[in-house]
């Protein structure tokens, strides 16, 4: 189960965030506005590893459009990944 509150925390801070529910999930991130996408659709790609992809809505430097993002979970942990970039490791939970 991907759903629910991860969080990202280096050195104890909570730096990072994403609530992911049924249709939709909302990322924040440490001093930024947060990303709200809705009409999520899955996609499997293997073993706990799916592609999420929905429709961003505007916020702050956040421009909306189409929105996607890859999530594998291990354990206990949840390893997003942003086209371009590499995965970063949250945990289950959060404030």
């Amino acid at each position: 189960m991907i759903r629910g509150t991860w969080s990202y925390n280096p050195k104890g801070q909570v730096w990072g965030q994403y609530r992911i529910k049924k249709a939709s999930y909302y990322s924040g991130q440490m001093g930024m506005s947060g990303v709200k996408v809705t009409g999520v659709k899955y996609r499997a790609l293997g073993h706990y590893k799916y592609e999420l992809t929905g429709n961003g809505h505007k916020n702050g430097m956040y421009k909306g459009g189409k929105d996607t993002i890859v999530v594998k979970r291990q354990t206990h942990y949840l390893y997003v990944k942003l086209p371009g970039q590499t995965a970063t490791k949250y945990y289950h939970g959060g404030l």
